[in-house]
C-alpha cells in the first residue's frame, strides 16, 4: 500500500508540475514569437509608407523604426520589394537591399504570395526565412520580403533553451519528490493499514459472538417455539454476518498482494445471478430480462467474480421502482477474454442523484439508515474495489428514468 500511495503521490506531483512548466513555456515561446512578429511586420509597414524603399542616408529621426532598432535602423534591414500589375505581371523590383535574391526569384516570391490570397505570410527558401505583406495600390500590388532569418534563428534557440530548461527542472522536481514521497506518504499509508488490520480484527473477533448469539437464538426457537423476537434477532445476526463478511473481503481486496486471477465463465456467473433473483423480482410485482451471450470469458477469481454480479444485481433489484423493470446484458468485449456487463432498473426519481456517490462506502441514496431497503451501502463499493482490482473500468449514469451500472473487464 506504501508504495502504491507513493507512485501515485510522484505521478500526480509531476504530471501537476509538467502542466504548470507547459503552460509558462509556452506562453513564453508564444509571446516571444508575437513580440519578434510584430517588430518585424513594422518595419514592412514602415517601409510601405515611405514608398517601398528606404532611400540611402535616410533617418529615421523619432520614427517607429528609430525607437525600436536604434540609429542604424535603415541599415539592419535585408528585404525586396516588388510591385504587381493587375493582370499579375511583375512592372518593377527593388533587390539592392539582399544579395543572393535576383529579380526572377523576387517575381516567384511575389506571386506565389498572392496565389496564396494572404495578405501577410512568410516564406523560406533555402536557408532563408522571409516574412512579408502586399499592399493594394492603384495600379496593382506591391510586395516587401523582409529576411528574418536571424530573427526566427533566435526564436528556434530560444525553443530549445526553454525545452532543455523545463526537462531539467521537472527532472529536479522528480529526484526532489521521490526523495520526500515516502516520508510524506507514510502517516497516511500506516493510517490505512491500521485501519485494513482493524477490520480484519474486529472481523475475525465479531464472528464468534455472533455465531454464539445465532446459536442460542436457535436453541431459544427449539425451547419456546418460534417468536417474533427469536426470528428478529435471527434476521440481524445474518445481516450483521454478511456486514462483517463483506468488510473482511474488501480490506483483503485493497492489500497490495493480489490473488493469482485465471479464466472464468462469467456467463455461467451472471446466469446464476440472474436466476436467483428472479423470483425475488417476480415476487415484489417487477420483470426481469437478460441477454447474456454465451461462453463470454475474463480473468478473475471464483470468490470475487460472484460477489461482483450478485451486488449490482442485488442493488438494481433493491432500488427499482414498484412494477418496473430490471434488466441484464453480457457481452464479450474481446475474442479471447474480455466483457461489458451492463445492469439497469427503472428508476423514476434518479435525476437529482449524484451517480459518483454510489460507490462511496456506506453511502444510501434513500439519506438515511433504516432498513426500509435492506443493506448496508458497501455492496456498489465493492463491485467498485473488485474492477479496480481486476483493472477494468465501472460506470454509473441515469437517463429517461434508467439507472444503469456498465462494467468493463479484461
Amino acid at each position: 500500500m506504501a508504495r502504491k500511495l507513493k507512485w501515485q503521490f510522484i505521478l500526480a506531483s509531476t504530471g501537476a508540475v509538467l502542466i504548470v512548466l507547459g503552460i509558462v513555456l509556452f506562453l513564453i515561446n508564444h509571446m516571444n514569437y508575437r513580440s519578434v512578429n510584430r517588430s518585424q511586420f513594422q518595419v514592412i509597414e514602415y517601409i510601405a509608407e515611405i514608398g517601398g524603399e528606404i532611400p540611402e542616408g535616410f533617418h529615421m529621426e523619432e520614427t517607429p523604426l528609430e525607437i525600436v532598432f536604434g540609429d542604424e535602423a535603415p541599415y539592419r534591414f535585408r528585404y525586396f520589394t516588388v510591385w504587381i500589375d493587375h493582370e499579375g505581371n511583375m512592372t518593377d523590383s527593388n533587390t539592392e537591399h539582399v544579395y543572393y535574391v535576383t529579380e526572377e526569384l523576387a517575381e516567384e516570391f511575389a506571386k506565389k504570395a498572392l496565389a496564396r490570397g494572404r495578405r501577410k505570410g512568410s516564406a523560406v527558401r533555402g536557408g532563408n526565412h522571409y516574412v512579408y505583406e502586399c499592399f493594394p495600390q492603384d495600379k496593382g500590388t506591391m510586395c516587401i520580403f523582409l529576411d528574418s532569418t536571424q530573427e526566427f534563428w533566435q526564436l528556434r534557440r530560444i525553443r530549445q533553451y526553454s525545452l532543455m530548461f523545463g526537462l531539467s527542472m521537472l527532472l529536479l522536481f522528480v529526484s526532489i519528490v521521490y526523495a520526500i514521497s515516502g516520508t510524506v506518504v507514510e502517516p497516511v499509508a500506516r493510517t490505512i493499514e491500521s485501519q485494513k488490520e482493524f477490520i480484519t480484527n474486529a472481523g475475525h473477533e465479531l464472528k464468534t459472538p455472533i455465531a454464539v448469539i445465532s446459536a442460542n437464538a436457535e436453541v431459544l426457537e427449539m425451547i419456546n417455539g418460534e417468536s417474533e423476537w427469536t426470528t428478529s434477532i435471527i434476521n440481524q445476526v445474518k445481516r450483521l454476518s454478511g456486514l462483517v463478511n463483506d468488510l473482511v473481503l474488501m480490506a483483503k481486496m485493497d492489500e497490495e498482494t493480489r490473488p493469482e486471477l485465471t479464466r472464468m465463465d462469467m456467463s455461467t456467473a451472471v446466469k446464476d445471478a440472474e436466476l436467483a433473483f428472479r423470483t425475488v423480482v417476480e415476487q415484489y410485482g417487477k420483470t426481469m430480462k437478460s441477454e447474456i451471450e454465451p461462453e463470454v470469458f475474463v480473468m478473475a477469481t471464483d470468490r470475487e467474480l460472484p460477489a461482483l454480479v450478485n451486488n449490482l444485481l442485488d442493488n438494481a433489484v433493491k432500488y427499482c421502482d414498484d412494477g418496473g423493470e430490471v434488466q441484464v446484458v453480457l457481452k464479450k468485449k474481446g475474442r479471447e477474454t474480455g466483457a461489458v456487463l451492463t445492469v439497469t432498473n427503472s428508476y423514476a426519481e434518479g435525476a437529482s442523484v449524484d451517480t459518483q456517490k454510489f460507490f462511496d462506502r456506506f453511502y444510501r441514496e434513500d439519506g438515511s439508515h433504516s432498513q426500509q431497503k435492506s443493506g448496508y451501502g458497501i455492496g456498489l463499493s465493492m463491485v467498485r474495489s473488485i474492477v479496480r482490482a481486476y483493472r477494468g473500468r465501472i460506470t454509473a449514469q441515469w437517463k429517461d428514468g434508467i439507472m444503469s451500472f456498465t462494467v468493463t473487464l479484461n
